[in-house]
């Protein structure tokens, strides 16, 4: 995998063409204390795009924007630590703004992989061990079904990844026990990725030992009894529940 500085655009008085361990060396954080929590802000057509809702999230997180997602945040005056993308369709004189504002612009050449799978590559190789990804559902289905089987290609102990468009989390939970928050009497959904049996405290129709393997049984529907449930999964699956 490689990335480069973007081609004319200076930042801090250099020019950078770097190959991707040299990348993993040089870029710092700006806050230590936020070094293994991020948000990578996504192009999908489902979009977190108030400033107020926005401005939550970056909340003790990197923020790492894909390319497409500059102009809306250009728009409410936001910048984020990084800016990554091919930038085949982003105004030149925007990368110049934010080169010169202090954000690092780094230019993705592997076309290998999308621009998601390698914004998470690159918080997983600063050590993230909490990611949230914001507008990565909608538009072309491919994209979103690629994207949510992120969380399950990536998913390891001690690490977390999440999807969220502003009304719902998704997650891969693995062999862990897990206490979600929710609104109370908030939907919830379980399925396997590919099985997992699941037990549940605190939801309406409660699972005990439940089996939910893909494409043949799910848990769909279920419900928030209190503000939160209490779930534990033998196995892999896929979580999708309310933002609080």
């Amino acid at each position: 995998m490689f990335f480069s500085r973007a081609k004319n655009f200076r930042h801090a008085g250099r020019y950078f063409s770097l190959a991707w361990f040299l990348i993993v060396a040089i870029f710092r954080p700006m806050d230590g204390a936020k070094f293994g929590r991020w948000l990578i802000v996504a192009n999908g057509e489902a979009k977190v795009s108030n400033v107020g809702d926005l401005s939550r999230w970056m909340v003790d997180r990197q923020t790492v924007i894909l390319d497409g997602a500059a102009l809306a945040w250009e728009k409410n005056s936001l910048r984020p630590n990084m800016l990554m993308g091919d930038f085949d369709s982003i105004d030149p004189r925007l990368l110049e703004r934010w080169g010169s504002s202090g954000v690092t612009i780094l230019h993705c050449q592997d076309q290998n992989y999308t621009d998601l799978e390698k914004a998470i590559q690159f918080t997983i190789s600063h050590g993230a061990v909490d990611i949230l990804i914001l507008n990565a559902l909608g538009g072309r289905m491919d994209h979103t079904l690629a994207n949510i089987f992120f969380l399950k290609k990536y998913i390891r102990r001690g690490r977390r990844l999440v999807i969220c468009d502003g009304v719902q989390y998704i997650e891969c939970f693995h062999n862990e026990t897990r206490e979600l928050i929710a609104p109370a009497s908030s939907y919830c959904g379980f399925f396997g990725m590919p099985r997992a049996t699941i037990s549940s405290n605190g939801l309406k129709y409660e699972m005990r030992n439940f089996l939910v393997r893909i494409g043949k049984q799910e848990s769909v529907a279920n419900e928030f009894r209190f503000e939160t449930a209490k779930i534990a999964v033998r196995g892999t699956c896929l979580a999708v529940y309310a933002v609080a």
